[in-house]
Protein backbone atom coordinates (compact mmCIF):
# COMPACT_ATOMS: atom_id res chain seq x y z
CA UNK A 1 0.00 0.00 0.00
CA UNK A 2 2.78 2.49 0.82
CA UNK A 3 4.53 2.03 -2.52
CA UNK A 4 1.27 2.49 -4.40
CA UNK A 5 0.54 5.57 -2.30
CA UNK A 6 4.03 6.89 -3.08
CA UNK A 7 3.56 6.42 -6.81
CA UNK A 8 0.19 8.18 -6.78
CA UNK A 9 1.46 11.02 -4.60
CA UNK A 10 4.45 11.56 -6.86
CA UNK A 11 2.25 11.50 -9.95
CA UNK A 12 -0.18 14.05 -8.45
CA UNK A 13 2.62 16.39 -7.35
CA UNK A 14 4.33 16.13 -10.74
CA UNK A 15 1.04 16.80 -12.55
CA UNK A 16 0.26 19.81 -10.35
CA UNK A 17 3.76 21.20 -10.87
CA UNK A 18 3.52 20.72 -14.62
CA UNK A 19 0.09 22.38 -14.76
CA UNK A 20 1.44 25.35 -12.79
CA UNK A 21 4.41 25.71 -15.15
CA UNK A 22 2.71 25.03 -18.50
CA UNK A 23 -0.81 26.38 -18.11
CA UNK A 24 -0.20 29.31 -15.71
CA UNK A 25 -3.87 30.02 -14.99
CA UNK A 26 -4.94 33.49 -13.88
CA UNK A 27 -5.09 33.65 -10.05
CA UNK A 28 -8.82 34.46 -10.05
CA UNK A 29 -9.84 31.81 -12.61
CA UNK A 30 -11.80 28.63 -11.95
CA UNK A 31 -8.71 26.57 -12.86
CA UNK A 32 -6.53 28.36 -10.31
CA UNK A 33 -9.13 27.99 -7.58
CA UNK A 34 -9.58 24.29 -8.40
CA UNK A 35 -5.83 23.67 -8.33
CA UNK A 36 -5.46 25.49 -5.01
CA UNK A 37 -8.38 23.55 -3.58
CA UNK A 38 -6.94 20.19 -4.68
CA UNK A 39 -3.50 21.02 -3.29
CA UNK A 40 -5.10 22.07 -0.03
CA UNK A 41 -7.13 18.84 0.24
CA UNK A 42 -4.10 16.64 -0.38
CA UNK A 43 -1.99 18.73 1.99
CA UNK A 44 -4.62 18.45 4.73
CA UNK A 45 -4.80 14.70 4.17
CA UNK A 46 -1.03 14.39 4.54
CA UNK A 47 -1.07 16.61 7.65
CA UNK A 48 -3.65 14.29 9.23
CA UNK A 49 -1.30 11.38 8.62
CA UNK A 50 1.62 13.36 10.09
CA UNK A 51 -0.41 14.11 13.24
CA UNK A 52 -1.51 10.48 13.51
CA UNK A 53 2.11 9.33 13.32
CA UNK A 54 3.10 11.88 15.95
CA UNK A 55 0.36 10.69 18.31
CA UNK A 56 1.09 7.02 17.71
CA UNK A 57 4.78 7.45 18.45
CA UNK A 58 3.85 9.00 21.80
CA UNK A 59 1.85 5.85 22.57
CA UNK A 60 4.93 3.74 21.76
CA UNK A 61 6.98 5.66 24.34
CA UNK A 62 5.46 4.52 27.65
CA UNK A 63 6.32 6.58 30.73
CA UNK A 64 6.15 5.97 34.47
CA UNK A 65 6.84 8.03 37.56
CA UNK A 66 10.02 7.11 39.38
CA UNK A 67 11.12 8.30 42.80
CA UNK A 68 14.07 10.66 43.03
CA UNK A 69 14.47 11.72 46.66
CA UNK A 70 11.78 11.64 49.28
CA UNK A 71 8.48 12.55 47.68
CA UNK A 72 10.06 13.96 44.53
CA UNK A 73 9.32 12.02 41.36
CA UNK A 74 10.05 12.34 37.68
CA UNK A 75 8.73 10.74 34.54
CA UNK A 76 11.02 8.17 32.94
CA UNK A 77 10.70 5.39 30.36
CA UNK A 78 8.69 2.37 31.43
CA UNK A 79 10.98 -0.50 30.53
CA UNK A 80 8.63 -3.43 31.14
CA UNK A 81 5.70 -2.23 29.00
CA UNK A 82 4.58 -4.83 26.43
CA UNK A 83 4.88 -3.93 22.76
CA UNK A 84 1.60 -3.89 20.83
CA UNK A 85 2.37 -5.38 17.41
CA UNK A 86 -0.67 -3.74 15.79
CA UNK A 87 0.46 -0.29 16.96
CA UNK A 88 3.98 -1.00 15.74
CA UNK A 89 2.77 -1.94 12.26
CA UNK A 90 0.56 1.14 12.09
CA UNK A 91 3.48 3.33 13.20
CA UNK A 92 5.74 1.78 10.56
CA UNK A 93 3.13 2.46 7.90
CA UNK A 94 2.70 6.10 8.98
CA UNK A 95 6.45 6.67 9.24
CA UNK A 96 6.81 5.22 5.75
CA UNK A 97 4.20 7.68 4.49
CA UNK A 98 6.05 10.55 6.15
CA UNK A 99 9.28 9.47 4.46
CA UNK A 100 7.85 8.96 0.97
CA UNK A 101 6.02 12.29 1.06
CA UNK A 102 9.28 14.23 1.35
CA UNK A 103 9.39 15.51 -2.23
CA UNK A 104 5.67 15.84 -2.93
CA UNK A 105 5.11 17.65 0.39
CA UNK A 106 7.17 20.57 -0.90
CA UNK A 107 4.97 20.86 -3.99
CA UNK A 108 1.78 20.54 -1.93
CA UNK A 109 2.82 23.13 0.64
CA UNK A 110 3.18 20.90 3.70
CA UNK A 111 6.93 20.18 3.74
CA UNK A 112 7.39 22.37 6.81
CA UNK A 113 4.80 20.34 8.73
CA UNK A 114 6.39 17.09 7.57
CA UNK A 115 9.86 18.23 8.61
CA UNK A 116 8.62 19.47 12.01
CA UNK A 117 6.89 16.14 12.58
CA UNK A 118 10.05 14.19 11.74
CA UNK A 119 12.20 16.42 13.96
CA UNK A 120 9.74 16.16 16.86
CA UNK A 121 9.43 12.40 16.56
CA UNK A 122 13.19 11.99 16.23
CA UNK A 123 13.83 14.12 19.31
CA UNK A 124 11.25 12.33 21.46
CA UNK A 125 12.40 8.87 20.40
CA UNK A 126 16.06 9.79 20.94
CA UNK A 127 15.38 11.20 24.41
CA UNK A 128 13.26 8.22 25.44
CA UNK A 129 15.84 5.77 24.09
CA UNK A 130 18.69 7.62 25.82
CA UNK A 131 16.97 7.45 29.21
CA UNK A 132 15.87 3.84 28.66
CA UNK A 133 19.40 2.79 27.73
CA UNK A 134 20.80 4.55 30.81
CA UNK A 135 18.30 2.62 32.96
CA UNK A 136 19.19 -0.64 31.20
CA UNK A 137 22.88 -0.01 31.88
CA UNK A 138 22.09 0.58 35.56
CA UNK A 139 20.26 -2.77 35.65
CA UNK A 140 16.82 -1.31 36.37
CA UNK A 141 14.91 -3.61 34.01
CA UNK A 142 13.01 -6.39 35.79
CA UNK A 143 13.05 -8.91 32.94
CA UNK A 144 16.71 -8.52 32.06
CA UNK A 145 15.73 -5.80 29.63
CA UNK A 146 14.17 -8.07 27.00
CA UNK A 147 10.98 -6.03 26.58
CA UNK A 148 12.91 -2.77 26.60
CA UNK A 149 15.37 -4.09 24.01
CA UNK A 150 12.49 -5.15 21.75
CA UNK A 151 10.87 -1.71 22.07
CA UNK A 152 14.20 0.01 21.41
CA UNK A 153 14.68 -2.07 18.25
CA UNK A 154 11.22 -0.99 17.09
CA UNK A 155 12.19 2.63 17.76
CA UNK A 156 15.38 2.19 15.73
CA UNK A 157 13.24 0.92 12.85
CA UNK A 158 10.93 3.94 13.16
CA UNK A 159 13.89 6.32 13.12
CA UNK A 160 15.18 4.59 9.96
CA UNK A 161 11.78 4.88 8.32
CA UNK A 162 11.62 8.58 9.22
CA UNK A 163 14.95 9.16 7.52
CA UNK A 164 16.78 9.95 10.78
CA UNK A 165 19.70 7.65 10.01
CA UNK A 166 22.18 9.25 12.43
CA UNK A 167 19.78 9.01 15.36
CA UNK A 168 18.92 5.41 14.44
CA UNK A 169 22.62 4.51 14.21
CA UNK A 170 23.31 6.05 17.63
CA UNK A 171 20.47 4.17 19.33
CA UNK A 172 21.40 0.92 17.55
CA UNK A 173 25.05 1.17 18.68
CA UNK A 174 24.10 2.00 22.26
CA UNK A 175 21.58 -0.85 22.28
CA UNK A 176 24.23 -3.31 21.09
CA UNK A 177 26.42 -2.46 24.08
CA UNK A 178 23.66 -1.90 26.66
CA UNK A 179 24.14 -3.87 29.85
CA UNK A 180 27.70 -4.94 28.95
CA UNK A 181 29.16 -2.90 31.83
CA UNK A 182 26.49 -4.00 34.30
CA UNK A 183 27.63 -7.64 34.17
CA UNK A 184 31.08 -6.86 35.54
Amino acid sequence: GVLDFRDRLQWVSAALTEIDMVVSPRPDSVWARTLRHQKLRISQNLNERFKAADKLVDELLPQEKTALVGRMTRVSPRLNAPVDDAEVEKARLLMGIIFISRGPAAVLGCESDRRQTVEGITGRISNWADEALDRLNRGEAVDGGQMARRRLQVLVDLLQLAGAKDAARTVRRRLATAGAGAAS
